[in-house]
């Protein structure tokens, strides 16, 4: 069932009033991409499930300072793509050598260490994995920047720790566009 924006908005208001008695549950999204439709979107979701959802966006781009303050009682989700890590990075990536692949790869690593330290007391977070169809499903041969996204889902896979669930999210940006 296809829903307007709009609809959503105006459930949403309803929505509120039906589960504003039952404890709220409070989720930050820190990302790195535009996220300002997400949480009426996923408020009305949530509540449509009987679950009280207020959904707050953090600062754009400024994820592993914003970590540092997300409350115990708060569920972070991270949307974190390599595409703004490095403006242009999907297609200058292509013409760089290893050693910047390898100096992106160690930048963003470190980075993702420092995110799960700084949410480590978090009880829940999740976290999307790295997405590259966006600028690699048309390519026949793996790319460099399909080869370095697929590199820190490693990394993350393996550095993640028991609070951290992991969203793999290029099925539904492909099916979507």
């Amino acid at each position: 069932m296809e829903i307007k924006f709009s609809e959503i908005l105006a459930k949403n208001d309803t929505l509120k009033k039906e589960v504003e008695m039952l404890q709220s549950m409070d989720i930050v999204v820190l990302s790195n991409i535009t996220v300002s439709q997400f949480p009426p979107i996923l408020e009305y979701t949530l509540r449509k499930e009987g679950v009280n959802a207020n959904v707050k966006v953090a600062n754009y781009d400024n994820i592993l300072q914003d970590s540092k303050s997300i409350k115990s009682t708060e569920i972070p989700i991270i949307f974190w793509e390599v595409c703004n890590v490095i403006e242009s990075i999907p297609y200058m990536i292509e013409l760089e050598n290893e050693e910047f692949h390898n100096a992106v790869f160690e930048k963003i690593s470190s980075e993702i260490h420092l995110l799960i330290n700084n949410l480590s007391k978090i009880s829940l977070v999740f976290f999307n994995c790295f997405n590259h169809l966006p600028f690699s499903s048309t390519s026949v041969n793996q790319t460099k920047f399909q080869k370095l996204c697929e590199d820190l889902n490693d990394f993350l896979k393996k550095a993640r720790t028991k609070n951290i669930i992991l969203i793999d999210i290029d099925k539904p940006f492909f099916q979507l566009g």
